[in-house]
């Protein structure tokens, strides 16, 4: 099937670099052919020194197995569906428009997912896509009843709640300042359809992270006062906008909230203090923190409450990723991979960890190519 994702690949890392601030830059490498290819380069983050000998299993058992999924040069943006069947990725064959495709972790068989490319939620139900007339709007496809809502004064991506029945945003400002951390970011709270929108607290240089299990609280991070130089996270009420402090950092980065909301990890850098920059777990209900002691990519395993699969650093270019698990309840980790025996070249931090928390999906930096690592064969 003929492909035509490179120019698609190259606009959805433009968006990425955008989103990240403007950090990151766009190059074009020749590839063994010598096609130029997209690259994003992210600025690198120095990873820690050492990891704690305490509860921790170096040698995997059994060996995991790789499976190339898809033909080399094919996509990017790799994801997962919401039953782990499936490898999600954007691609549009054949002059086709551009839309997400789905192959078959076990057949390897390819299909179309969802002819609106955008952010799938609620267990894949509902598609959030931005409008191509107006970046103050975005509209919620339902892939059930092919319905269309339409909703308007949307600043930063909308967020449906684990029971469905609400959405929350953060609002459009007509006019913002320069500096990011200065930036309004009221936050909104509405119905599935947009109606009955709600400005519960405004924030700077922030917005909504994710909504907690119970669908009564929010997980935001920004700062309250605008001249505040450490942004925060925070829990927020729901339903009256109350909010409690959970942690600070003079930058957050890769936060996310654990499946059961227990634990919220985060990355801190920029800290005066070298050994507070690294990824930390806090417990929402003790406030208590852990130190990780990683700096790379990560996901939760579904199911678990405390269990992270994560990617670090390489100590070089030549050596392939690994991947490891940790409880973030206990600290015991896992090696889960050896880059000697199964060695993993991963394109621009391109992959996605399965629901189960058993597969990985990736974008391969030899081939780019979707390749399937399955730790538990």
């Amino acid at each position: 099937m003929a492909r035509h994702a490179r120019r698609l690949g190259a606009t959805l890392l433009l968006g990425l670099s955008v989103l990240l601030g403007g950090a990151c830059a766009v190059e074009y490498v020749p590839d063994a052919q010598g096609t130029p290819r997209a690259v994003l380069r992210v600025p690198s983050t120095p990873a820690p020194a050492g990891l704690p000998a305490a509860g921790m299993t170096l040698t995997p058992t059994p060996t995991p197995a790789l499976r190339r999924l898809t033909e080399p040069g094919c996509c990017s943006g790799v994801g997962w569906s919401a039953d782990g069947t499936r490898v999600l990725y954007v691609d549009k064959p054949d002059g086709r428009p551009a839309a997400l495709w789905g192959v078959a972790a076990a057949t390897g068989e390819q299909a179309p997912y969802s002819a609106v490319v955008g952010a799938l939620q609620f267990a894949d139900r509902y598609v959030i896509a931005r409008q191509p007339s107006s970046a103050q709007s975005v509209t919620v496809h339902d892939r059930e009843t092919e319905a269309r809502l339409d909703v308007w004064g949307v600043g930063g991506f909308p967020l449906v709640s684990p029971d469905g029945a609400r959405i929350a945003y953060t609002a459009h400002v007509a006019w913002q300042p320069v500096a990011f951390s200065r930036r309004l970011a009221p936050i909104m709270v509405a119905a599935l359809d947009g109606a009955e929108p709600r400005q519960l607290v405004t924030l700077y240089g922030g917005g909504v992270v994710e909504w907690f299990p119970d669908s009564s609280r929010l997980l935001l991070f920004g700062r309250q006062d605008p001249y505040t130089e450490r942004p925060s996270l925070w829990e927020m009420d729901a339903a009256t906008g109350a909010l409690e402090h959970l942690a600070a950092a003079a930058r957050l980065r890769n936060i996310s909230l654990s499946p059961d909301g227990a634990w919220v990890v985060f990355l801190a850098l920029f800290e005066q203090d070298p050994y507070r920059n690294t990824t930390w777990a806090l417990h929402v209900d003790t406030g208590a923190q852990r130190r990780l002691n990683f700096a790379g990519t990560y996901g939760w395993v579904g199911g678990e409450p405390a269990t992270l699969i994560y990617v670090p650093p390489r100590r070089t270019p030549d050596e392939g990723f690994s991947v490891w698990k940790l409880d973030v309840a206990t600290g015991e980790r896992a090696r889960l991979t050896d880059p000697a025996q199964t060695p993993l070249f991963i394109a621009n931090g391109d992959w996605a960890l399965s629901p189960d928390g058993t597969r990985v999906a990736f974008v391969s930096a030899e081939d780019y190519a979707i390749w399937l690592l399955e730790m538990n064969p």
